[in-house]
């Protein structure tokens, strides 16, 4: 189903989405990212067949991102980060 599928990965860390990459691999994908700017996925797309986007909603949040995609015919979707504790903060209640 996703065997050859190019899946690029619009985020500004390197290691939040790897989970996400090693499960999308595993289904012998092929991954690009993480793409920090809409500068870099204008040029990617102007360059490579991109199946698919997953994107950083932080990064999103004007639209001119996920404008990208549209326009070159690449779906897209947003994901948003869960709210993670600050340090000291307990995670369960008491």
């Amino acid at each position: 189903m996703m065997e050859g599928k190019a899946i690029i990965f619009v985020e500004r860390s390197h290691l939040i989405p790897l989970e996400m990459y090693g499960a999308f691999e595993a289904l012998s994908a092929t991954i690009i990212g993480p793409i920090p700017t809409s500068r870099e996925v204008a040029l990617l797309l102007d360059f490579l067949q991109i199946d698919v986007a997953v994107v950083d909603n932080d990064l999103s949040d004007d639209g001119s991102i996920l404008r990208l995609f549209q326009d070159y015919g690449v779906p897209s979707f947003g994901l948003r980060r869960a709210k993670l504790p600050k340090w000291g903060e307990r995670m369960l209640p008491p």
